[in-house]
């Protein structure tokens, strides 16, 4: 499966189970030597976690020295620099980040374990994109607050903290540490520190001048370019801090992720907010699927809107999650922005619900259907015909004007103005209503019947 300077990996089978065994390169070990491999598998025989490779047995007999694990796809380290790494969306990568604190706070909090050679070589990634801490070489039981190196320190230099190279006394904050700058690469899918190769110059950059990887103010991994959330600036800041006494817990460091990948997810920071505070919790992860009931509980109390049936005009167009839909996707809910806008604030809801109401009224809104749906509908209708659907493809372009003969015209909405892609029609409308109503004797022929549309689903409560 792989081979380094400890050994080869290889692909096996136990008890009917597809396994890794690890096969150290140096079978003739020092006492020392076997003592220390001992260790890591004592370790490793009692820690059990989703997001920590599965130990399932190890040989400690000289010669034949081996270590046997549940099999996993690739590492972090090898995928993010592989072409396939390259196609991963920021939030699948956030999730990644994710697993890897949580297999961290399990090692810290239950098993008080120093991992002391975090980085993504060590992270083991399986088919799903799920990640676990692997490598125990260099853990040790932190058996007080702090430790310090008797031998000088261990670890690999690009991810080790500076108190670890200054020799200093140090706690479990240095896979903290280590943490960040993973972390830092799996947002930019970039390799940390390309421009030291003098280990010694690489060290006074780290203690003296506090130098650290450079945060994009871009996400440079997507197009259009989008701005990278002041949450995920912070943590980084926070994990990769000198002083040891301020890097957050890994407990922290899972509730901060959760948080960011609201960001990431809604783009708007209101909308954001609204969801952080009604479906996010400390003690469990960040809910991406809420009942339709919970979500109109929450638009309730943030609008304070009493009567709940008035955002029943919402439904068929969030509430599509689910065999009865009756569920709303965080992802559905950043989408419905973009088409409905401020409906969730105070100081717009009324207005805004109104104005879906009159739009999803008209015989020409059809929701949403994807266009060869369009064609068909407008191919039985005759000339000058129209309908406008909804659109998920690019959020400055929500809907699409479709109209007989196969033609589709992107309709814009910026700062809560419409206007649509045309040469000889450049006019900004206030509302959709408005651009249509508008645009309708720019086109030969005129747009004047509006394609009739199947009845829309009626909005219901929960059991």
């Amino acid at each position: 499966m792989g081979k380094g300077q400890f050994g080869k990996v290889y692909k096996g089978r136990c008890r009917d189970s597809s396994v890794a065994v690890k096969v150290p390169k140096n079978q003739n070990l020092t006492t020392q030597e076997l003592e220390d491999f001992r260790r890591e598998v004592a370790i490793m025989s009692k820690i059990f976690h989703p997001n920590v490779v599965l130990f399932m047995g190890a040989c400690t007999q000289p010669g034949n020295i081996k270590i046997v694990t549940e099999r996993m796809t690739t590492d972090l380290e090898s995928l993010l620099l592989s072409p396939k790494g390259k196609t991963i969306p920021t939030i699948v990568r956030m999730k990644m980040a994710r697993d890897a604190a949580k297999g961290m706070s399990w090692l810290h909090g239950i098993s008080n374990i120093i991992h002391r050679d975090l980085k993504p070589a060590n992270l083991l990634v399986d088919q799903s994109y799920n990640v676990k801490v692997t490598d125990f070489g260099f853990s040790e039981v932190l058996k007080g607050e702090t430790t310090k190196d008797t031998y000088g320190p261990r670890g690999t230099v690009l991810w080790m903290s500076p108190e670890v190279m200054n020799n200093e006394e140090f706690d479990k904050t240095i896979d903290v540490y280590a943490f960040g700058i993973i972390l830092w690469q799996i947002y930019t899918l970039q390799e940390p520190f390309t421009n030291y190769e003098d280990l010694g110059e690489f060290k006074h950059a780290i203690c003296v001048k506090g130098e650290r990887p450079v945060i994009p103010p871009h996400d440079p991994t997507q197009r259009p370019p989008r701005p990278t959330p002041q949450s995920l600036v912070d943590l980084l800041s926070s994990c990769w801090n000198h002083d040891r006494r301020k890097r957050p817990s890994f407990s922290s460091i899972v509730n901060s992720i959760n948080l960011i990948l609201v960001d990431l997810i809604i783009d708007d920071p209101l909308a954001a907010l609204f969801w952080k505070n009604h479906f996010f919790s400390m003690k469990q992860d960040l809910e991406e699927v809420v009942w339709w009931r919970g979500f109109v509980a929450g638009l309730a109390i943030e609008t304070g809107i009493k009567d709940k049936t008035r955002f029943d005009v919402l439904h068929p167009y969030l509430a599509t999650f689910g065999s009865e839909a009756k569920k709303v996707t965080i992802f559905d809910f950043n989408q419905s922005i973009h088409w409905f806008g401020c409906y969730y604030a105070k100081e717009s809801a009324e207005e805004t619900l109104q104005e879906i109401k009159k739009l999803t009224s008209k015989v020409w809104f059809h929701g949403f259907i994807d266009q060869y749906e369009a064609d068909g509908r407008l191919s039985r209708q005759p000339p000058g015909a129209f309908l406008v659907r909804l659109s998920k493809t690019y959020s400055c372009f929500p809907f699409t004007l479709s109209l007989s003969a196969k033609k589709h015209l992107r309709i814009k909405k910026s700062n809560g103005e419409f206007s649509i892609e045309m040469k000889n029609y450049t006019t900004k409308h206030k509302t959709l209503i408005e651009l249509i109503e508008a645009i309708s004797n720019v086109f030969d022929p005129p747009l004047t019947i509006s394609c009739p549309q199947t009845p829309a689903p009626h909005a219901y409560e929960d059991n």
